[in-house]
């Protein structure tokens, strides 16, 4: 059978945005996560849907489909943190993010599976909606930009268990 592949800009579900606590902009979360497309995709039942909008790379499962993004961002965003939106190791010789093959006839279809690392972290760790301490980057972030927004207990007892700059 063929593959089915859809496409949209904005994000069918909120599970492909990493939790607002690991956010430096929080309001992402407003802005992101349509149910209307997300019932949509879930009727078609594609093989692969590529969305767009987060500035996240992903490429992960969630109930049945595979859903995957290729983040382009901002100059600065490819500058300071490319782990998160890189999406295999799909690299140009110059260290650029080189576009991503989401179907490949010779292969017979879609490609295998690429590491991303939101959607990694997410495969080995589940969402913890209840936990609202900001992650330590996103304290330093705001400890430089604003401190009068960042309280002590903040500061002091910032999310543990991943990276500096995220996953």
């Amino acid at each position: 059978a063929a593959a089915v592949v859809s496409f949209s800009h904005f994000v069918p579900r909120i599970e492909l945005v990493p939790e607002k606590r690991y956010l430096v902009y929080p309001p992402l979360m407003q802005a992101v996560g349509s149910r209307p497309l997300g019932r949509r995709v879930a009727a078609l039942r594609p093989d692969l849907h590529v969305f767009g909008h987060t500035h996240f790379g992903w490429d992960g499962r969630v109930d049945g489909v595979r859903y995957v993004q290729a983040a382009l961002a901002t100059p600065r965003e490819r500058e300071r943190r490319p782990r998160s939106l890189a999406v295999g190791d799909d690299f140009r010789p110059d260290g650029r993010l080189a576009p991503l093959c989401v179907f490949d006839a010779a292969v017979g279809g879609l490609p295998a599976p690429r590491r991303a690392a939101w959607s990694e972290h997410y495969s080995r760790a589940p969402r913890a909606p209840s936990d609202t301490r900001p992650a330590p980057w996103v304290v330093d972030h705001w400890l430089r930009r604003a401190p009068a927004r960042v309280s002590s207990a903040e500061g002091e007892e910032a999310a543990d268990g991943v990276g500096d700059r995220g996953p």
